[in-house]
């Protein structure tokens, strides 16, 4: 899933993969972990592009992605985790230990 704020213009599938391609930095305070409809964590960034829309680079993008396979060890990667994001580490490692124990 991908949102583009500030943007008053519909975009096509082809637009949003041209910017998707030119996102080269991802806003290392603005990502984190949310759990959608289904209840299931992702984790979600917050992307600039170098490629401009409406005529400016200045859109800031949210990525999100859920469920993930490896989400908690690429939530491990946040600098400085909330005690939430602690929580379900600690959760997600020791579902997956167990998961390995009894395959």
């Amino acid at each position: 899933m991908i949102s583009i704020h500030n943007l008053n213009s519909f975009l096509g599938p082809r637009q949003v993969a041209n910017l998707i391609e030119g996102i080269e930095s991802i806003d290392e305070f603005r990502w984190g972990i949310y759990a959608n409809g289904k209840n299931i964590p992702g984790f979600y960034a917050s992307a600039q592009s170098t490629r401009a829309v409406d005529g400016t680079r200045d859109h800031w993008y949210m990525v999100a992605r859920s469920p993930e396979k490896n989400f908690a060890r690429l939530l491990s990667l946040k600098r400085n985790p909330s005690d939430e994001e602690r929580d379900i580490i600690s959760y997600l490692e020791r579902v997956n230990e167990e998961s390995r124990l009894f395959a």
